[in-house]
């Protein structure tokens, strides 16, 4: 029997620790091509809702190993998707609780998690932002200056060689959390401890309850604290790459220039399609070198005045737009269910729009409900799935309505009064 008879032919469970709605977008897609999806994530996570959704099973942040295998166990995949930089951190956990015990039921764990992600070098990229970016150098890509700060010491002779004003950022951390933009030496003191220590116990019970990230609670009550980098601040339009691969072979890509973002340095609302052959390059370089599976992001500032881009970042794990088919080439699912999950009769679909210019939803909504991007630019509404919009819906609905006219959706939309939607 081959390892595919053996596990779930075409299962992929999705694992997530986070409530995005872009998670709910990767599952619908994986769906409508064939894969029979899974999903490890809190009780009120939105993909929940998603009829696209086999099995759930419940993720608990205070004992994640032990709710991750169980549901591997239940699910038996064929592929694992981390949605989010905390479950890449548990299977990192997970790999090496498996190399200390050497049975069977770990090599096949071992196994999945290579298969799906890559092997322990991946794992140390992943988590690692000062590794990634050796990796980088290694490569010959060009990095802006970057040091690790161990300790809040280091400071004043770290912003001597790098200057202010001086981006800090912390592993294991996505969507603009875990980076701060210091103006002053004392900027920098305030942002180091906050960036490195575990959160209070108090401030972990606020996050939890408002924001449903009881994670925070594991890393107060173990004190866990986050390695922290510096960088040099480099003035410059932000770019972001997106891939996936197979073994070290990127089967299919997009790059995209950041037009707006929440905030400096923060997650994208609305992006412009672009060809950029040194991102091309960048990125499958760094993939070939680490053998990359599966999904993955790439973030680049693009230097003044050299229009150089510099590789700042990498996400292991599918980003915001992964859902979206851009054409042959240029869908990511389509190439994830032929050539890793093994459908390969899927073939990349359609464009979804021809614009380059797509405001994402609802991070541009939400930004700013006037924008002129959702009437200008191809708004990444998911028509097809009403309760995700009513779950990130909190506002403005006459701008889905102009959205929907823009984009020439009104006819093939089975949603005639989008004000019902606002709870």
């Amino acid at each position: 029997m081959t390892e595919q008879q053996q596990t779930g032919s075409a299962v992929v469970l999705v694992l997530a620790s986070g409530h995005w709605i872009s998670t709910a977008r990767l599952v619908l897609a994986l769906s409508e091509l064939g894969c029979t999806v899974d999903l490890v994530a809190p009780a009120n996570h939105p993909a929940r809702t998603a009829s696209a959704v086999r099995s759930t099973y419940r993720y608990d942040p205070l004992r994640p190993a032990g709710s991750l295998r169980s549901a591997i166990a239940g699910s038996n995949p064929r592929m694992l998707i981390a949605a989010d930089e905390v479950m890449v951190q548990h299977l990192e956990d997970l790999w090496w609780s498996a190399e200390t015990s050497r049975t069977p039921d770990c090599e096949s764990l071992q196994r999945l998690i290579r298969r799906s992600l890559g092997g322990p070098v991946v794992l140390n990229a992943a988590r690692s932002r000062m590794a990634l970016l050796q990796v980088a150098q290694q490569q010959g890509i060009a990095i802006p200056q970057t040091l690790t700060v161990e300790d809040p010491s280091q400071l004043e002779s770290v912003i001597a060689q790098l200057g202010v004003p001086l981006v800090l950022k912390a592993d294991a951390t996505s969507g603009g959390r875990g980076v701060r933009v210091a103006e002053t030496p004392a900027q920098a003191q305030t942002a180091w401890r906050a960036l490195h220590d575990a959160p209070s116990m108090p401030r972990a019970l606020v996050r939890g309850f408002m924001r449903k990230e009881w994670n925070h609670l594991r890393l107060s009550a173990r004190r866990l604290t986050r390695e922290v980098t510096a960088q040099k601040f480099v003035p410059g339009r932000e770019r972001t790459g997106m891939v996936v691969c197979r073994k070290g072979t990127v089967l299919a890509s997009v790059s995209l220039e950041v037009v707006r973002t929440w905030c400096l340095r923060g997650p994208s609302s609305v992006v412009r399609v672009i060809e950029d052959p040194v991102m091309d390059l960048a990125m499958c370089r760094i993939a070939a070198h680490l053998r990359l599976s599966g999904f993955c992001g790439f973030d680049f500032i693009v230097e003044e005045p050299t229009n150089r881009p510099l590789l700042i970042e990498m996400n292991s794990r599918p980003t915001q737009l992964v859902h979206l088919p851009l054409g042959p080439g240029r869908d990511l699912i389509a190439a994830y269910v032929r050539d890793l999950v093994g459908l390969h009769s899927v073939e990349d679909r359609p464009a979804a729009t021809a614009s380059d210019l797509i405001a994402l939803f609802p991070q541009e909504l939400q930004r700013d409900p006037a924008s002129e991007f959702l009437e200008a630019a191809f708004h990444d509404v998911p028509w097809n799935a009403p309760e995700l919009i009513e779950r990130a819906l909190a506002a403005s609905p006459d701008a889905l309505l102009r959205t929907r006219q823009a984009n020439g959706s009104a006819e093939a939309n089975p949603l005639t009064q989008p004000t019902a939607l606002i709870s």
